[in-house]
């Protein structure tokens, strides 16, 4: 791994389909959870706004919470504390894509 990749663990709570798709990425799918663990987020986005039919978002305390509701399918729930560290991410039908190891795009799952 180059000097300036950071890594990324991901661990299921059981069992975890791997596979390249034809637009050559690697997908990680489970019935159950996966978690990852990543060492520095810089940024959370969306990768194309039209696919959003709904977003929450609400001010806890000392942190905030997000709720994203794809058109369709898929749901996105994250939150993060005031010094922007990432408390929790969950997601369902939602393609997570991580680029650079730092930046976490969500998009709609294709129809």
């Amino acid at each position: 791994m180059p000097n300036n990749e950071k890594p990324i663990k991901i661990t299921p709570d059981n069992t975890m389909d791997v596979f390249t798709n034809s637009d050559g990425i690697l997908v990680f799918s489970s019935k159950d959870s996966i978690s990852m663990d990543l060492t520095s987020i810089k940024s959370v986005g969306i990768e194309n706004i039209v696919d959003i039919d709904k977003h929450e978002i609400t001010p806890l305390f000392d942190s905030v919470s997000h709720y994203i509701k794809f058109r369709g399918k898929g749901e996105v729930q994250f939150s993060y504390n005031l010094n922007g560290k990432l408390l929790e991410l969950a997601t369902t039908d939602v393609q997570i894509v991580i680029r650079r190891n730092e930046n976490i795009i969500f998009r709609r799952m294709p129809d």
